[in-house]
């Protein structure tokens, strides 16, 4: 389930998933995108960084899990470090059966 709880003009919007951990700590998923006409002008980066001062103010893990290398790019300019790559798949929408 995703849920739009931080957004900003110029067709930026921070969407993330909140989900309880089995140990009890809840995280929030950041996923990130910027309308195409609207990149490369640091809207991401400002809105990355209200949605992740929020968290950690709300006591949430702000996690983050780069999808491609733009995404890594902002990840570490906001303090994160590169951990390990990983296959991921993505599965289109018209070959969902539920």
């Amino acid at each position: 389930m995703m849920d739009t709880i931080f957004s900003m003009g110029n067709n930026v919007e921070v969407c993330c998933l909140l989900e309880q951990l089995k140990s009890a700590k809840e995280h929030i998923e950041i996923t990130i995108d910027t309308v195409e006409e609207e990149r490369r002008k640091g809207l991401a980066t400002i809105a990355s960084a209200a949605l992740i001062l929020r968290c950690l103010d709300e006591g949430l893990y702000p996690s983050w899990d780069a999808q491609n290398m733009k995404s890594v790019r902002l990840a570490e300019k906001l303090g994160y470090e590169f951990d390990h790559e990983y296959t991921a798949y993505e599965v289109s929408m018209e070959y969902r059966t539920h």
